[in-house]
């Protein structure tokens, strides 16, 4: 940069850590002026990241339900475990079948140090089978920033069974 005589400028440092804890640096400006030479400013700041932790890496395993249904809610915990606020960016589904599922509460933003919430999520199959489909979770974390959790719900058709104990008997024989 020149300065031109009898003007000054400003220099914007942002602090922008990416461990927690104490950091150091320096600001040094070197000039060619005859009273000024090298000036250091020491700088120091403190950092507190966000971390995150989920209950768990699956939902709706083992459960079935008919397509003219809709499952239980299932949660997923989600809790700030880092030293600054938790801030939940976005939440959505992928997948060939990510419109079987579907978010009823969504966990609360930012969410402090220390404190828990969760994701809930409904499961309405519209095929037959097992539905392909991921939930994405997107954070301000340095040590979860995106994180994936597979839903493995099973839709499934009512089955007509017949129970011959209860049947009449007859004459005919059965070949």
């Amino acid at each position: 940069d020149s300065i031109l005589i009898g003007n000054n400028t400003q220099y914007c440092i942002t602090f922008n850590p990416t461990q927690s804890g104490t950091r150091t640096g320096t600001f040094t400006l070197t000039t060619d002026g005859r009273d000024s030479g090298t000036q250091v400013v020491n700088l120091t700041g403190n950092g507190v990241l966000p971390a995150v932790s989920y209950s768990t890496n699956a939902l709706f395993r083992q459960v079935d339900v008919e397509l003219t249904d809709t499952s239980q809610v299932k949660y997923v915990t989600v809790s700030s475990t880092g030293l600054g606020p938790l801030l939940i960016n976005s939440i959505y589904f992928y997948g060939l079948n990510a419109n079987n599922y579907f978010i009823v509460h969504f966990p609360q933003s930012p969410l402090q140090p220390g404190a828990t919430d969760s994701i809930g999520i409904k499961f309405a199959p519209s095929i037959e089978g097992r539905p392909d489909a991921t939930l994405v979770i997107n954070t301000n974390t340095i040590n979860n920033p995106s994180d994936t959790i597979g839903l493995y719900g099973i839709g499934i058709l009512p089955r007509l069974v017949i129970n011959n104990t209860y049947s009449v008997k007859s004459n005919i024989p059965v070949t």
